[in-house]
């Protein structure tokens, strides 16, 4: 009967529209979208959860469900930008999570929020501080804060352009959970922080630098680029991180990724033709994913400059910049990127955050 065929032909229309919505929403293969509208997340040190700020909350999701466990609502700072210049940073006891988030145009908030209880405390309110780093026993944190200090650095390779004034932070170590201790171990233009596995703090300092201090003594030592000309674009680090097991440092310059074997201190050496925008090692410490741009775009830049814009392009690389695999391109991009395991990434894409499968 022709009624009997226009209600199989509409029932598959219907449902061909209901897996089109879900595809939609999972996105290309092997992705899952855990959250919407995410400022910043970090994964919980065990691996079983994933904490959130979407909104004025913080969210806990579990993993690998996506289920959500515990929505925290943040405190009302009465400023219209909150919902700027958020950190996220879990303990590596899992049970206390730090986050910084702006309470003005020019001052910013450092909190410890209970996993368990929701339970929230300020810790401290200062000048623009920078994202925390957890010390590898949870006893310790470590993070920057601008100061009113400014110092001139040439950030133009053009003759008539002059310096910019860059501004100075501190970098500042403190006991938990009740911040007693809080001193100054360093000055400088800082980037970044990370507390290594042997108890080293790192921090990317000026363009060309990364800085390692010992906490309890502030014996000091760095890494150092070597290149004389002027700071810009390319010519900068564009990203850095220490190994997990805090023998190898690895940076983005010039066009190239670097290894510097920090047991030896070895002369750096160029493993790959890479502008990465970040890079991240896999758990066992046995291979980098680096995320670059699309080539076309690159080739499409004026020399000298960094393009960061969507669409990126994953990439899995040896320690010794041998077996390159082309993992997948994400059209939003691909930002924050954190290993789960070796076979498994979360990162956002354009305030999605993503849980995948490589």
């Amino acid at each position: 009967m022709k009624v009997g065929r226009y209600v199989v032909a509409a029932g598959i229309i219907i449902l061909a529209i209901s897996v089109m919505a879900v595809l939609s929403r999972l996105g290309p293969p092997g992705r899952r979208v855990l959250a919407k509208g995410v400022f910043a997340f970090d994964r919980s040190p065990d691996g079983m959860h994933v904490a959130v700020i979407n909104g004025r909350n913080l969210t806990v999701i579990t993993l690998p469900t996506g289920r959500i466990q515990s929505r925290i609502p943040m405190p009302n700072s009465g400023y219209s930008n909150e919902l700027g210049g958020w950190f996220v940073s879990w303990s590596p006891t899992s049970d206390e999570i730090v986050v910084v988030r702006n309470v003005s145009r020019s001052r910013s908030q450092l909190m410890l929020i209970n996993a368990d209880d929701a339970k929230c405390i300020i810790l401290r309110e200062s000048d623009a501080i920078g994202r925390p780093a957890w010390s590898p026993n949870g006893k310790r944190l470590a993070w920057f804060e601008e100061t009113a200090k400014r110092v001139p650095m040439q950030m133009s390779s053009l003759p008539k352009a002059g310096p910019v004034q860059m501004p100075v932070s501190e970098l500042r170590v403190a006991t938990m959970p009740d911040m007693t201790q809080s001193r100054t171990i360093c000055n400088g233009m800082l980037s970044n922080v990370q507390w290594t596995s042997n108890g080293h703090i790192a921090s990317g300092q000026r363009w060309n630098r990364i800085v390692f201090i010992k906490p309890d003594t502030k014996q000091t030592w760095y890494i150092e680029h070597e290149w004389n000309g002027p700071s810009h674009g390319v010519y900068s680090i564009s990203s850095w991180e220490v190994s997990p097991d805090a023998k190898d440092l690895v940076y983005g310059f010039g066009g190239k990724v670097w290894m510097s074997r920090l047991s030896t201190g070895a002369q750096q050496v160029s493993i790959a033709d890479f502008l990465p925008l970040e890079m991240k090692w896999t758990p066992g410490g046995e291979s980098l994913l680096l995320v670059t741009t699309d080539p076309k775009s690159q080739q499409d830049a004026p020399p000298g400059a960094f393009p960061m814009d969507p669409p990126h392009i994953l990439h899995k690389i040896a320690k010794d910049g041998t077996e390159h695999q082309v993992l997948f391109p994400e059209r939003d991009g691909i930002s924050d990127l954190k290993c789960i395991s070796n076979k498994q990434i979360l990162y956002l894409s354009s305030g999605n955050l993503c849980m995948r499968d490589l």
